[in-house]
């Protein structure tokens, strides 16, 4: 059965044949265990896997490895620093070999992601006579996969039914058409190519754009057409890798890169100029030592490594990653716009209340369990319409529910699984009365028309049309009512109280479906909308009740109190959605609503400038979605939206954060989407957004560690220079090139682990949405600034109170160097400390921090100590004297004083505006307690 097999020019009953499948029961779960064994996963390869030798390569292009190169080279012609040649070279070596583990190790965890996300796909599969969810991953040959508009294909296939169905093939053949298919098998003479002409196959990574079909899986995995096309594939999810945060990054970088080699440049020039004394080859070791110790080395991979674990941390999350720099934009997004139904709600849809015959009349039990309750005694003796209700819901349904052994199982939209339901608590079977009942014609529900029709042969050869959708369709088209048995006329009386009973219903935050038939005297010759729905019997309504999610009032509180905007959207009425927002505190009282009818006659510009009053939208079309996400877009906001629907597939795309809900969602939505929540939940995505804002806090965190650090070590070195050049006696330079190698590599890039792994503590929510792929700010800018500074400050004093009356610039440099090493460690856990920790806890909660201080320490001490190394990096031993402006000087950097200048400065700007703000309050109380205004108002 290869790729190449001419299954098109076979009837499909051959197909079932060949394949061992009954199109009718499908395969049964044991012979589908077995064949997965035998064709393995239906997955596709993956090719943009990056091999060892290309990561290595790719080193290279950081700035670092071309300095470190040259720094090789010039010590190497230094007889006299051979050793520390050697020291650089390994540090060379061991820099560009941990580079490649570290880009390996975030290339195999976003390879992961990528997975999981493929694999959180499903497909509608007909097995052992019952159409169940599995994954596609787990499809294998002869499976009978149930296609419906919005699926995305998951393997090729021989068409064994076909009803209106069109499929874009866009992905597989590059048509921008979409193809209409049938099941008639082709001539043998038929070509394999092109794809488009083998109009009964299906084909995986096609999209189900309109109809219905069945399908016998032919091939699976690498054996597809999809296959053949994994390049571009790969190219797409390759392009999709990077991080928008470190693209910006990486291109600050090169300017600060390039400004740097400048710097150290004009600084090597000054040396030889200013310092005739010193040599060029010696000048140029300074020059290089301060472009390395102003380059932070390791910043942009450990950000990139921050930025991977993060997003490894959404999958405990329920979060699955397709398009990451969408999933990075979390971090940024200041409303979400949400689908009520199935996300902020359970999604177990269940009628609560029924009107039929005048009256209404309670349903008791919830779920999808028709045991669990049923209709009030009596209840089809006093309302004999209740059955004819009943048969008009259930049969205006695909979805089907079956007894398995593990409980009911809903297969289908769970509106319609909630119909059949309260059907079968009714004793209405809808499988029973499908024996007497042939569908004819069939016209799907709509959004534009919010109503679905269907056409009804009975085994009298009687025709029926039964209809139902939203109360206000329904009437439209009703000309009478069917009450206790007769058909009466629906005057507007009747059509008053029947809205009466919509409101009472919509109050208690029910979703109501209105239900109408009819009975056709002769057969048209054409079945059209136009010819079927009209003239119609109302029958009745029900209410159907989907509870919120336990979580979605506790994540809505979260998101209004830390700078989120939640946005709903409701199918329902304005009634309905207010009164569900209500409750969960998304609407308060006199708060307005806008409707999908509202939203048509506001004009682009009226819209843009009432948009942020509303934060619920009731009865609204996929295109007013489409539209609500561009407006907040234009206004500046970055927006989330989270649906299910094929038609959301426009809006979700359009917006900076499309997420689809998992289990609910199509096909086509999943393809346009960022990321996958597994549970469908509202929560999650705020969840979701709290870990990418403490990845961005993170990054903040790295940034202000590694530059403060860069700072020191640079301005230790071109300060000290100002300095030798006022005291002729003062010698230079406090640092060599090895010394800022080891400051770099041990005390800068080794800790930041720590501040990589940091756990998350408390509300991440309550910071601000980060700008869009940027985390500097004033403040920002202000620490490094002051931090690198203080530091220099105390190096330099530490430098000169070391080199003592015998002016030993050994130990001086010894002690400088053991000062910026042990004040870069302090640092680390003021960078690591989370806002809920005091100042003395920073150094007791991070286990991992603690463990590689120590670590380090003792490397510095070997340094110091151990004659052997001590050689090669050109140190003294230091006595127990020379700690002492050490330990003070430490003391010093303890303190969060860049943290305390910072906040202190913000407070005295905002102090005058609060000062104006409580002055104005008071101003306005007074005028209000006035006389005059008094008399005013009473006059």
């Amino acid at each position: 059965m290869s790729s190449s097999f001419p299954w098109h020019t076979q009837e499909f009953d051959s197909v079932a044949h060949e394949l061992n499948t009954d199109p009718e029961q499908g395969l049964s779960n044991k012979e589908a265990t077995s064949r997965l064994a035998t064709y393995g996963c239906n997955e596709l390869r993956e090719t943009h896997r990056s091999p060892w030798l290309k990561i290595l390569l790719r080193q290279n292009i950081s700035l670092i490895i071309p300095v470190l190169v040259l720094a090789s080279v010039i010590l190497v012609n230094a007889q006299e620093l051979l050793s520390s040649a050697v020291f650089v070279i390994g540090i060379l070596v061991a820099g560009i070999i941990l580079s490649s583990l570290q880009e390996a190790k975030s290339e195999g965890i976003l390879r992961s992601l990528r997975r999981l996300a493929n694999r959180s796909m499903y497909a509608r599969v007909l097995r052992s006579g019952h159409v169940s969810l599995v994954k596609a991953t787990e499809l294998v040959p002869g499976d009978i996969i149930c296609l419906e508009e919005g699926d995305r294909i998951a393997a090729d296939g021989r068409l064994i039914k076909a009803k209106q169905l069109t499929i874009d093939e866009f992905a597989i053949t590059n048509t921008a058409e979409p193809v209409e298919k049938d099941v008639a098998a082709l001539d043998k003479d038929a070509p394999l190519h092109p794809i488009y002409l083998r109009k009964n196959m299906v084909f995986m990574g096609s999209i189900v754009t309109s109809g219905s079909g069945r399908a016998i899986v032919t091939e699976t995995g690498a054996r597809t057409q999809a296959s053949r096309t994994l390049a571009a594939w790969a190219a797409k999810a390759k392009s999709a890798r990077w991080s928008l945060l470190e693209a910006r990054l990486s291109k600050k970088g090169l300017w600060f890169g390039g400004g740097c080699i400048i710097v150290s440049a004009l600084l090597w020039v000054a040396i030889i100029t200013l310092l005739p004394d010193m040599l060029m080859l010696d000048g140029a070791i300074i020059a290089l030592s301060f472009l390395v110790a102003a380059w932070p080395m390791g910043l942009i991979e450990a950000i990139t490594m921050a930025l991977t674990v993060s997003m490894k941390k959404l999958d405990e999350h329920q979060i699955a990653i397709r398009n990451f720099p969408g999933a990075e934009a979390l971090a940024s997004v200041t409303v979400i716009c949400s689908d009520k139904k199935g996300i902020m709600t359970e999604n177990q849809m269940t009628v609560k209340k029924v009107f039929v015959d005048g009256g209404i009349m309670d349903v008791e039990g919830d779920g999808y369990d028709p045991e669990s309750g049923g209709f009030p005694p009596n209840a089809e003796e006093d309302n004999p319409d209740l059955p004819l209700l009943l048969t008009v819901a259930s049969m205006c349904t695909d979805a089907e529910v079956k007894n398995t052994p593990e409980g009911w199982n809903l297969i289908g939209d769970p509106t319609e699984g909630a119909l059949v339901i309260a059907a079968m608590k009714g004793g209405m079977n809808k499988d029973e009365l499908g024996l007497s009942l042939t569908k004819i014609a069939e016209f799907p529900f709509d959004p534009e028309r919010k109503r679905m029709s269907v056409v009804y042969r009975s085994a009298q050869d009687e025709l029926f049309i039964f209809a139902r959708g939203s109360l206000e369709m329904i009437l439209d088209i009703s000309d009478n009512i069917q009450l206790h048995g007769r058909v009466d006329n629906l005057d507007v009386a009747r059509r008053r109280a029947i809205w009466a009973v919509n409101q009472s219903f919509a109050r208690d935050s029910m979703q109501n479906m209105a239900f109408a038939y009819c009975q056709l005297r002769d057969e048209p010759e054409e079945y059209t909308v136009e010819e079927v729905e009209s003239g119609l019997v109302f029958v009745g309504m029900m209410g159907i009740a989907d509870p919120s999610r336990a979580d979605t009032e506790s994540a809505i509180r979260r998101c209004l109190a830390n700078s989120i905007k939640p946005v709903m959207f409701a199918d329902g009425s304005v009634d309905t959605a207010f009164a569900f927002a209500y409750k969960l505190g998304l609407a308060q009282d006199g708060d307005e609503i806008l409707t999908g009818e509202e939203l048509d006659i506001l004009g682009d510009k009226e819209y843009s400038s009432l948009a942020e009053r509303f934060s619920v939208y009731a009865d609204i079309l996929p295109a007013h979605k489409l539209r609500i996400v561009r407006t907040l877009k234009e206004k500046g906001e970055v927006t989330a939206i989270i649906g299910g629907h094929a038609s959301n597939a426009d809006s979700i795309k359009e917006s900076d954060v499309g997420i689809v809900a998992g289990r609910t969602g199509s096909s086509a939505t999943t393809e346009a989407a960022d990321i996958v929540v597994m549970d469908d939940s509202f929560a999650t995505v705020v969840d979701a957004i709290e870990v990418m804002r403490r990845a961005y806090g993170n990054a903040r965190k790295l940034i202000r560690y590694f530059l403060s650090g860069s700072m020191a070590v640079a301005g230790t070195i071109l300060v000290s220079l100002i300095i030798s050049l006022l005291w002729k006696n003062f010698p230079y330079p406090p640092l060599l090139f090895p010394h800022v190698l080891w400051i770099g590599l041990f005390a800068v890039s080794i800790p930041a682990l720590a501040i990589i792994f940091n756990p998350v503590a408390g509300d991440t929510t309550k910071d601000k949405p980060y700008p869009r792929g940027s985390v500097f700010d004033d403040k920002l800018r202000s620490e490094i600034l002051i931090r690198g500074m203080l530091t220099t400050i105390l190096a330099l004093i530490v430098f000169a109170f070391s080199l003592g009356r015998e002016m030993d610039q050994g130990r001086a440099m010894t002690a400088t160097i053991s000062l910026l090493v042990m004040a870069q460690l302090v640092f680390a856990f003021q960078c690591r400390r989370t806002p809920d920790e005091g100042f003395f806890r920073k150094f007791l909660t991070s286990k991992l921090l603690l463990v590689i201080t120590l670590l380090v320490v003792l490397l510095h001490l070997c340094v110091v100590y151990i004659p052997v190394i001590s050689e090669l990096f050109g140190t003294e031993s230091l006595r127990l004297v020379d700690w002492i402006p050490i330990l003070i000087a430490l003391v010093i950097c303890s303190l969060p004083l860049d943290e305390l200048f910072v906040s202190g400065v913000e407070e005295e700007e905002e102090e005058p505006e609060d000062i104006i703000i409580e002055a104005a309050a008071e101003e306005e109380l007074v005028e209000e307690e006035t006389p005059e205004d008094s008399d005013e108002e009473t006059a």
